[in-house]
């Protein structure tokens, strides 16, 4: 990851993409109030940890496995096994949320996925949180996850900038 990251845009980014997506504000009006405030505004950030508790299965794995990308953790893994990496993980999340109590927790169809386990196991994680979320709060959770993962690993190898 380039050291110059500007976490203001990555934010302003993840902002725009939980308020057009998840259809609380026009493309127009999220950009008038980002460059108003240079970032998201307080009641944005409001808006963006709200999806973040709600969606927090996928929100959690996607960190987990974008800062696990980023860290190189994945570096001197075959793809295949990457695949069903992620697949587990995202399983995972749905189970300890449901232990837990905590988020809005993906349902599970056990239609007939064809395919090795490195296709099978991704696409019935992926599929229990369509089913649950929809494509626009993944998206929305998928870009929290991320940008927090990105924020992560810029303050441990790069301090608190």
């Amino acid at each position: 990851m380039p050291e110059n990251v500007n976490m203001t845009i990555v934010w302003s980014v993840v902002a725009f993409i939980v308020l057009v997506f998840g259809g609380f504000a026009t493309p127009w009006q999220t950009i008038s109030d980002l460059l108003e405030n240079s970032g998201p505004s307080e009641e944005q950030q409001s808006v963006i940890a709200f999806v973040a508790g709600y969606t927090l299965p996928l929100t959690g794995a996607t960190l987990v496995l974008v800062y696990a990308g980023l860290a190189g953790w994945f570096d001197d893994i075959d793809g295949p096994y990457v695949a069903l990496i992620c697949g587990a993980v995202l399983i995972g999340a749905g189970l300890v949320a449901q232990y837990l109590g905590l988020g809005l927790l993906p349902r599970y169809s056990y239609d007939n996925l064809t395919g090795p386990p490195y296709i099978r196991v991704p696409l019935f994680a992926l599929q229990g949180y369509f089913n649950t979320y929809g494509w626009a709060l993944m998206l929305c959770s998928g870009a929290i996850g991320s940008a927090c993962a990105v924020q992560l690993h810029k303050w441990q190898t790069h301090g608190d900038s």
